[in-house]
């Protein structure tokens, strides 16, 4: 499978290669890959047995897990950027920090919410999970950053971005 064509995955049906617009399926949950429901929905424990490689495209996990190397450099894999013979694309100033993805439930670093296997989500006002920041026992706090995990503002506004 070339992961040249699109390496997000399609929103419908979850596979890479194709965006929602482009897609025939009937939608699909994320996590169990059954249709009827969306994974906010699924009575299932959170898995990866369904969830495609946004790295590799094959099933059964998630990039953060994958044991292919992939080059950011050349998009091949095999080897890493730093041992890329090709010229490099991108100085790597600019791309270290275009290239972070955080999750948004969990604050975690390396996947999406949507690829999340924590199963509550994370109060804004004290970083636990389990309850939002609307309904913290703690009652309001001072917000905590996802991004760089610092108090007194939220990630859209984060000084690091």
């Amino acid at each position: 499978m070339s992961l040249g064509m699109s390496q997000k995955a399609c929103y419908v049906c979850g596979k890479i290669g194709h965006l929602a617009e482009e897609c025939d399926s009937e939608r699909l949950c994320y996590n169990c890959n059954q249709p009827g429901h969306v994974q906010s929905d699924c009575t299932l424990p959170r898995t990866v047995e369904h969830k495609q490689c946004y790295n590799c495209g094959e099933t059964g996990h998630v990039k953060t897990e994958c044991a292919i190397q992939r080059c950011y450099n050349c998009n091949q894999t095999g080897h890493i950027s730093r041992e890329c013979t090709e010229e490099k694309k991108y100085p790597p100033s600019s791309s270290s920090r275009s290239s972070k993805v955080s999750c948004y439930r969990c604050g975690g670093p390396n996947h999406m919410a949507k690829d999340c296997l924590q199963s509550g989500s994370k109060c804004y006002s004290c970083g636990t999970f389990g309850h939002l920041s609307k309904d913290c026992p703690s009652g309001p706090g001072e917000k905590i950053c996802y991004n760089c995990n610092e108090t007194g503002h939220i990630s859209r506004d984060c000084p690091v971005n």
